[in-house]
């Protein structure tokens, strides 16, 4: 020009911007665009995100922003050429899956263990009818602590005089006496083989069972008042653990059967089948209890065969017989 002014001309299709990507929740990106502001949109980055399917690319968050698409020219959506451009993922969620067609089967429960806690004495009878010993009654509650109380209280040592070391009960009484549960007489001596009275196994019942947490049913005997073992006779009798006469009796004092002590205990730990057909063929059985038709026939069988179980509304059916013997 006569005045030596230039002009310069601007070409904008030349103009590059860079442009951003934002996924808005999906996997990240680091890739960013170079493009020339007049050029047009060739590929966009991929993203992914759980649960949503991928709707776009935007220029905003929100829905009301421009979707941005292949073909579409920049400087048509940027008009500002000095500002980068930040595109943003939007994202449709994913329809929850359809329910299964047809019924839905509960889980099958899992069989559940008893084991054994009573034996025959030397004839292979069991002895229902017959007395059972204090000695007899510790080896029970011994054998039904837990694995773990076991290990942790067991003892060969206690204080009774008439309990020897190398007694065969020695280790069940001293393990129970240092626990709580087991006592002796007022003259220091545990009687091993001496009788167990009725009010004297409740006694040990409470106190292994932790009786009277839940009261379940009203029971008030005749016979108990200034008992010794009134409290844990109603107890174990609140709980459903124990029963007295028809005549509105306990009778603490009377010496109480194997069979009596296999009901009570069988209740203290709900293992309460509630006919033959909950038992299985092929169990151990014995001589004196071959009447299925006496009150404690399932009792008998239920403490004397170690198997596994499935609980029931009325109490449990035996699935298999196990091998394990009496601990």
């Amino acid at each position: 020009l006569p005045d030596g002014s230039a002009v310069h001309y601007l070409y904008y299709d030349r103009v590059i911007t860079d442009v951003n990507y934002d996924s808005n929740g999906g996997t990240a990106i680091i890739v960013r665009s170079r493009l020339y502001y007049g050029g047009t949109f060739a590929s966009f980055p991929v993203t992914t995100r759980t649960g949503y399917t991928f709707a776009g690319w935007y220029t905003g968050i929100s829905d009301a922003s421009q979707r941005v698409t292949l073909g579409m020219a920049i400087n048509a959506i940027n008009p500002d050429i000095k500002t980068a451009l930040t595109l943003y993922a939007h994202w449709t969620p994913n329809p929850p899956p359809p329910p299964p067609s047809g019924p839905i089967s509960p889980p099958k429960p899992e069989p559940q263990t008893h084991y054994a806690y009573i034996e025959g004495r030397d004839d292979g009878h069991i002895h229902p009818e017959a007395n059972i010993t204090r000695a007899e009654t510790a080896t029970i509650f011994y054998r039904l602590l837990s694995d773990t109380d076991r290990t942790r209280y067991s003892s060969v040592i206690n204080s009774f005089p008439d309990v020897t070391p190398d007694a065969w009960y020695n280790r069940a009484i001293s393990t129970l006496a240092s626990m709580g549960i087991l006592k002796g007489y007022d003259d220091g001596t545990f009687k091993p083989d001496g009788t167990i009275t009725r009010a004297e196994y409740a006694a040990i019942a409470a106190r292994f069972g932790k009786a009277g947490s839940t009261v379940a049913v009203d029971v008030q005997f005749t016979d108990i008042s200034g008992h010794w073992a009134a409290a844990e006779i109603l107890a174990t009798a609140h709980s459903g653990w124990i029963v007295g006469y028809e005549d509105g009796t306990f009778r603490p004092e009377n010496n109480i059967t194997r069979a009596e002590a296999i009901t009570l205990t069988n209740r203290v730990l709900n293992r309460v089948p509630q006919s033959l057909s909950d038992l299985l063929p092929g169990m151990k059985r014995w001589p004196d209890n071959a009447d299925t038709n006496v009150w404690y026939y399932l009792a008998v069988q239920e403490a004397t065969n170690s198997h596994s179980y499935l609980a029931t509304d009325s109490g449990e059916k035996w699935v298999e017989l196990l091998s394990y013997p009496v601990n």
